[in-house]
């Protein structure tokens, strides 16, 4: 892969991200937002047990994420013997490895990061200060991990679609990458309006998601089948 090609595909996206995420922090928008949301359901998180938003969109979506994971490593490990015609078993290992370490590394991150989520705070109903993902927790504050957002990464993890479809159906490939990104997008709004995360939580996801995907996309390194 050429300097060009990392410029286009990580470099240039991540710095975006980057600056989208200092803007965040400088202008306080994590907390003006969480303010807004809790405010429209009257001074609480009137929508955190909602059964849309917590049965289908957040328990429904982590299952429909495990069941494509299996599905996709079945299809990987069946592409060995019957050697499927228009895909080979490097690109659909590249898209099982880059979906299964994205889901993981936010995992890890989130169990280090000791960040809270908004309803924790005071602010928004609950009993601790607030601190953002760049500032010292007190040691003293319960255990926590919410940061990065971790059901965000459901949608984020599959990032990996657009280069998989760049390579075997380049026209295609910013139809698969809006379409990740909006799933993405419904996961994550869907845990600010319950409170579970700040707008910045789901643009670290996707800031790693995005990473991981273009980093492994050298592993598709074979010669496509006709």
């Amino acid at each position: 892969m050429t300097m060009r090609y990392w410029y286009h595909h990580l470099i240039s996206p991540i710095i975006f991200i980057a600056l989208a995420l200092t803007a965040i922090d400088f202008f306080n928008i994590d907390l003006k937002l969480a303010t807004f949301i809790y405010h429209l359901q009257g001074d609480q998180w009137a929508l955190k047990s909602h059964w849309l938003l917590e049965n289908i969109l957040h328990t429904g979506a982590r299952q429909m994420l495990t069941i494509l994971t299996i599905a996709l490593l079945a299809l990987w490990l069946a592409s060995f013997k019957y050697s499927p015609p228009y895909i080979q078993s490097s690109a659909l290992g590249y898209l099982l490895l880059s979906a299964i370490l994205s889901v993981l590394v936010i995992a890890l991150l989130k169990k280090i990061t000791q960040v809270d989520c908004p309803w924790n705070i005071q602010n928004f109903g609950g009993d601790l200060s607030y601190y953002s993902a760049y500032q010292s927790r007190p040691s003293s504050y319960p255990s926590v991990s919410c940061f990065p957002a971790g059901h965000a990464s459901s949608g984020y993890a599959w990032l990996g679609i657009f280069y998989l479809l760049k390579r075997y159906a380049p026209s295609y490939r910013y139809y698969g990458l809006a379409f990740v990104l909006i799933v993405g997008l419904i996961l994550g709004f869907t845990q600010q309006l319950r409170g579970a995360h700040f707008l910045s939580h789901d643009l670290w996801t996707l800031g790693i998601c995005w990473s991981i995907a273009s980093i492994f996309s050298p592993l598709m390194t074979r010669q496509k089948k006709a």
